[in-house]
């Protein structure tokens, strides 16, 4: 069985791998594809791994192989995708059902060896069954669906409510759809540039500004009458646009912080008064669970793919590798190629 291990920084040497014996709460699955997730691009480049030698990826999706003596929910032949996230179910939190809060979790593909490989073993509550209908690929995207609905699911009442969303990366894309699900009267994507126009447009994604003071202002006037937006969601997690978000949004806004920083932020004196002075409401959010285990942000991004709600497409993606190609994905995503905003996706069996 072939797997991607990360050895070193930069470097994944593909390995073959005999998987342990299945035990009786486990599920072999055949992994068919699993997305490059922007959390695996410090793991890679940046010595952000916890350990080596380390399998990097969660965003997966695959079938159903074996199960073990205990196993009910599960079959040979069940269409799966994986739930990365392994709370201890023990902890205050998650006897809440806040799980992503849970402080002793473990991770497939940080703490644990995640689904950069043909095959892999996976607890039984680690697996959420899909129609055989969803395709392939947009399967390898629903984990990232999820993270975005969390989010999107922290406010209510968004009928009548004017949306911002920065950044343009899968999960901003995907706070744009669930926004708009959810009855947004108005959603804008506040973006870097233009140069990709056509993959929000095919999204149905189609009032687009940029992310300067000159684009700023001109969302603000156009689609808010200078008022200022209801909502705003930062997708990137960098300075500039959490700072974008705070001009953004209009007196008492919902402000969600989405995007995880790399770096340390500063504010000046004036950008932080923009909190004071406009008493918004700022909220962080993390991962995609929620009671009844793993969340309905699970089950409402499944009804939403099988019943086409939530309309995918191939533009979703930016490239597509195999798992003997991984390095070469990881390069092609730091060079940044113009016109390929999207997920990376790695194929690790024929469907």
């Amino acid at each position: 069985m072939k797997s991607a291990v990360l050895v070193a920084n930069e470097r994944i040497e593909i390995q073959e791998v005999n998987l342990p014996a299945l035990n009786e709460n486990e599920v072999k699955v055949r992994v068919i594809a699993c997305g490059i997730c922007g959390s695996d691009i410090p793991r890679y480049f940046f010595n952000g791994a916890r350990h080596y030698p380390l399998v990097l990826g969660h965003e997966c999706c695959g079938e159903v192989l074996e199960v073990g003596k205990n196993v009910k929910n599960f079959k040979p032949g069940d269409h799966v995708v994986g739930i990365p996230l392994k709370p201890c179910f023990e902890c205050e939190d998650c006897k809440k059902g806040d799980f992503s809060l849970c402080k002793n979790y473990k991770f497939y593909g940080s703490s644990l060896d995640g689904a950069f490989r043909e095959e892999m073993l996976i607890d039984e509550r680690n697996l959420f069954k899909i129609p055989a209908k969803i395709a392939t690929k947009h399967a390898a995207l629903f984990e990232p669906s999820t993270v975005a609905l969390h989010g999107i699911r922290l406010y209510n009442h968004y009928e009548e409510k004017t949306v911002a969303v920065i950044g343009g990366g899968t999960i901003a894309q995907f706070l744009g759809l669930w926004a708009k699900i959810y009855g947004a009267k108005k959603v804008v994507m506040v973006l870097i540039n233009h140069d990709n126009d056509s993959i929000y447009k095919k999204m149905g994604l189609n009032d687009l500004v940029l992310s300067n003071d000159e684009g700023i202002e001109e969302a603000i006037q156009k689609y808010t009458n200078g008022k200022g937006f209801d909502v705003v969601f930062d997708g990137a997690g960098v300075n500039a646009t959490i700072i974008n978000s705070l001009k953004l949004a209009r007196n008492h806004a919902n402000i969600c912080l989405v995007g995880t920083p790399a770096k340390d932020l500063s504010f000046t004196k004036k950008q932080w008064e923009l909190i004071n002075r406009k008493e918004v409401f700022i909220t962080g959010t993390w991962m995609s669970y929620s009671k009844n285990w793993p969340g309905d942000e699970w089950r409402e991004t499944s009804k939403a793919l099988e019943s086409g709600q939530l309309k995918l497409s191939d533009d979703f993606f930016a490239a597509q590798f195999k798992l003997e190609d991984i390095n070469e994905a990881f390069k092609f995503i730091k060079e940044g190629k113009k016109g390929k905003e999207g997920r990376v996706l790695i194929l690790m069996n024929e469907h």
